[in-house]
């Protein structure tokens, strides 16, 4: 995840650390964040999107998310890393907001799932066409 979503639900992620679930939090200044390690569980990268990828491909995970926002999206989505996308749908309306991801990505993805969250939200799965 992105540092800015990292700062935004740190609490929350430091009080629910799971030894099974690594969180990579991507900053310009990793070693800013040394005292906030907990190796395994919450660890900080410069990284680039690839490397990080074959770091984790190296340590065993077959599975990871990208949680964040335009920036880290954008940059992930150039690289040609995401194969799915989970998008949720809430019924709330307003005027300005941030994109998904900015630049030149022009990539296909195809319904792969629909599911109801809740009364009104929606949780659309698509993968890569």
């Amino acid at each position: 995840m992105g540092r800015l979503t990292y700062n935004l639900n740190k609490s929350a992620i430091q009080k629910g650390i799971q030894l099974k679930r690594l969180r990579k939090i991507v900053t310009h200044d990793p070693d800013k964040w040394t005292h906030e390690t907990v190796t395994n569980c919450i660890e900080f990268s410069n990284a680039t999107p690839q490397d990080l990828i074959n770091e984790l491909e190296n340590r065993g995970f077959e599975r990871c998310a990208l949680l964040g926002g335009t920036q880290i999206y954008s940059e992930y989505l150039s690289a040609n890393l995401i194969d799915e996308l989970w998008l949720t749908l809430e019924p709330r309306l307003f005027g300005s907001g941030k994109p998904l991801a900015t630049g030149e990505i022009d990539l296909s993805f195809k319904l792969k799932s629909l599911e109801k969250l809740s009364e009104d939200t929606a949780l659309l799965k698509y993968s890569r066409a």
